[in-house]
Formats: structure tokens, sequence, C-alpha cells
């Protein structure tokens, strides 16, 4: 059997016990919103410190999505009662500008609203007897590095190929998919924590010089090697496997 049901995974509950998750110091929702800023194929953010407003879209006809993320002490809150974790994001974000109201305005309509922490996954091991655990439920790097969907995929992927050439000695197969992920699952982790830090701006200075760097971009004579070495460390993550 193949776990695969996220970072609150109740298959590695069962299998493992209580795994505590290694919280990155700040909540994350995204849920749908109309787009009214009539994004297309774009993003725009908004920061404050400890707070971070974005939203994003594919396309001018069709709904952006608006993501809030705000540094936090870990919160007790039932992860069953919707009505209450919108309400803890409204009470995060009371007060803010720009846009902010009118985005959550939309909360209340959002039929995909999410809420989670900024939290990682750390196991020793992805298998135990004949259960494994892929995707978020094994390693989950949190949404600060982007990377989630990857490493599932990926890990799914590994795992098949190497549980077939194990041809039914499934400890072997769940032995090789571990050494062949382990890397590339670590990688990711650490640039998860390193994004996670970058993404809630502690102080009005960090978002000063955040902004004049990037509206000034464009006029920079060397720019894509300013880019190609901003976004090396992602590439070298999303990139830290042979498949």
């Amino acid at each position: 059997m193949v776990g695969a049901d996220g970072l609150h995974s109740a298959t590695r509950r069962q299998v493992f016990g209580s795994v505590p998750l290694a919280y990155l110091g700040a909540y994350i929702s995204i849920f749908s919103v109309p787009n009214h800023l009539g994004i297309d194929r774009e993003e725009v953010m908004f920061s404050t410190p400890g707070h971070l407003v974005f939203a994003y879209s594919t396309g001018r006809s069709v709904p952006a999505k608006a993501g809030f993320t705000f540094a936090s002490p870990p919160l007790r809150y039932d992860r069953s009662d919707v009505a209450a974790q919108k309400q803890l994001v409204r009470d995060a974000f009371a007060g803010q500008g720009w846009e902010v109201p009118r985005l959550l305005d939309a909360i209340d309509g959002a039929d995909d609203f999410y809420l989670d922490p900024l939290s990682q996954v750390e196991l020793p091991r992805w298998s135990t007897g004949r259960v494994g655990l892929i995707g978020d439920a094994a390693y989950c790097p949190a949404p600060a590095s982007g990377q989630g969907t990857s490493l599932a995929l990926v890990g799914a992927y590994v795992l098949a190929a190497e549980l077939a050439a194990a041809r039914g000695e499934h400890a072997a197969g769940f032995a090789a998919y571990q050494a062949r992920m382990r890397p590339y699952v670590d990688r990711n982790l650490s640039f998860g924590r390193r994004m996670a830090k970058d993404m809630v701006p502690g102080s009005r200075l960090t978002i000063a010089v955040r902004n004049y760097g990037m509206r000034t971009l464009r006029y920079h004579p060397r720019k894509e090697r300013v880019i190609e070495r901003v976004t090396r460390p992602l590439h070298e993550a999303a990139n830290a496997i042979a498949i």
C-alpha cells in the first residue's frame, strides 16, 4: 500500500505514529477570487512586515488565485471548521491596505479555500513492511518551495520503477526508491526552508530593498545574469535527480 495523503497523512500516523511537523514560522491561505485586477499570466504582490499577499492568474478571462501568508506562532484551530479558518485569515489581515480588503471579500464564496502552516515532513525512512509513502505524506518541502507537486510526481515515478525492477521484492523496491530520492528530497527541503524565510519579510527595510530591486531589474545592464543567479537555487533543487 502506498500512502499519498498529504501533509496531515493518516497513513503516516497509523504506520509511523505521531510525527511532529517541522513548522517554518508562517501560515498560508489560497483561494479563488474574481480577476478584477485583470491579471494575465503574471503575479502581483503586496507586503507589510510579517504579511505577504499575492494574486496570479493564467488569463484575464479566468478567475485569479489569491494567497495570504503571515508569520505567526503555531495556532490551534479545528481543521474541519472552514468558517473559523476563514475568520482566522480575516483577522490576520485586518487593516491591511492595497487590494487586500477586496480580495478578502471573496473568501466566503470560495469553495477551494485552503489554509495550512508552512511545514515540512522529515522522516528517516518512508516505508515499513508493505506500506510506503510518497509526496507530502513522506517529504513535504512546504509550499514556500514551489516543489511539492514535482516531488510527488517524481517520487511516484521512481517508486513505480523500483518496485517493478524488484520483481515482487517490495523491501528491495522501497529501499532503492529511498536511496534514489533522498538527495533530491534533502535538496528541496533545504530550499523550502530558505524560501520560507524570504516569503514573509520581517521589516520595512527588507521590503523596500526587495521592491526596489524588482522595479529596477528591467533597466539592469546584466539583468539576465542577475535572474540566473537568483533562480539558480531553484533550478539546482528541481534538477537534483535524473530519471
